[in-house]
């Protein structure tokens, strides 16, 4: 319900995966724009690795979060993979994370499939050293084999990193 309290606290540490299950329109989305900054807190706070996510604001260091929405903006769509690497890690090199997907730097964004585009976003944020990952429906447009591939990612990727990934009820 509107104004419920969904979290008494929420602790979440490096290594640590979770998934928030949740019908539509349940806070999902708003919980992980919480988390990473960009939606106001009306109570409490969050503690993610000792950074303090506050009402009036985030207090963190820089590249802790990458937050990996569920649509994509049309900012990207006709960029090049190599532009937008530039433009977000200031590096153009190739990663086995991008090989993974197959994706090289003369792809256009528009023409990724939704796993690429899924592996791009996490390629940049290796590259620029998060450490905690959040995922907003990550399987919403997942094929089987593509699901194969981000469990393979998750598997050997995310070691070392928090992870944060929502999930639908009907998932």
């Amino acid at each position: 319900k509107k104004g419920e309290l969904l979290f008494d606290h929420l602790n979440i540490q490096l290594k640590e995966k979770v998934v928030i299950v949740g019908t539509n329109g349940s806070g999902k989305t708003t919980l992980l724009k919480a988390i990473n900054g960009k939606q106001s807190i009306n109570k409490g706070y969050i503690i993610l690795e000792e950074d303090f996510i506050k009402r009036n604001g985030i207090q963190r260091r820089e590249n802790v979060f990458i937050y990996i929405p569920k649509d994509y903006s049309n900012f990207f769509k006709e960029l090049k993979v190599k532009h937008i690497l530039a433009f977000m890690t200031k590096s153009t090199n190739q990663t086995p994370v991008l090989e993974e997907g197959k994706i090289n730097n003369n792809h256009r964004f528009k023409d990724l499939t939704y796993i690429q585009t899924l592996i791009l976003f996490i390629h940049v944020g290796i590259v620029n050293s998060h450490s905690i990952f959040l995922f907003d429906e990550p399987f919403l447009h997942l094929a089987s084999r593509e699901a194969a591939i981000f469990k393979r990612i998750y598997t050997t990727v995310f070691k070392d990193k928090a992870v944060i990934l929502t999930a639908n009820t009907a998932f």
